[in-house]
């Protein structure tokens, strides 16, 4: 049936051809699926920077207010995760009580955002896939000099 056959006028694909055209649709495929992973990745990180620069506008009005940054709410090496509940006491809580922040973002992937108040600057903090450095550099892992190039942090400080 995928023989042409020459005598009787019957015309139709070869077994050879359908097999070159199933794995050209095969392999442009996986390109395809490749190339949207990347952007999902992107448009993940491209949200956590916004996310994250949106908490440090928030941090910079509250302080303006306030003369002051949130406490540090929990022990963790001093780092507290953003939205979390330690023992009634919600890590930067006050940016939404007092009206800074409509809600308290939740990071698209497992690496959460952190906050730490350093005493002379605030940062705000998370891991992306690949690792990176963001433009804070002072910090816990926030660059080459405080952590060492095998745990990358996106930070972000604002100085008082």
């Amino acid at each position: 049936m995928f023989l042409k056959s020459k005598s009787n006028g019957q015309r139709g694909f070869t077994l050879i051809e359908l097999l070159v055209v199933i794995s050209i649709i095969s392999l442009l495929s996986s390109v395809v699926l490749a190339s949207l992973n990347s952007a999902r990745l992107k448009a993940k990180d491209s949200k956590k920077m916004l996310e994250l620069n949106q908490l440090i506008t928030s941090l910079e009005r509250y302080f303006v207010d306030t003369n002051s940054l949130p406490p540090n709410v929990n022990a963790i090496n001093g780092w507290c995760i953003i939205g979390r509940d330690y023992s009634g006491s919600v890590c930067v809580g006050e940016l939404i009580s007092g009206g800074y922040f409509g809600s308290l973002p939740v990071s698209p992937d497992t690496n959460l955002y952190y906050y730490y108040d350093y005493g002379t600057y605030g940062l705000v903090a998370s891991r992306f896939t690949p690792q990176k450095y963001g433009p804070g550099t002072r910090g816990w892992h926030c660059s080459d000099a405080t952590g060492g190039a095998s745990d990358k942090w996106y930070c972000l400080e604002f100085n008082k």
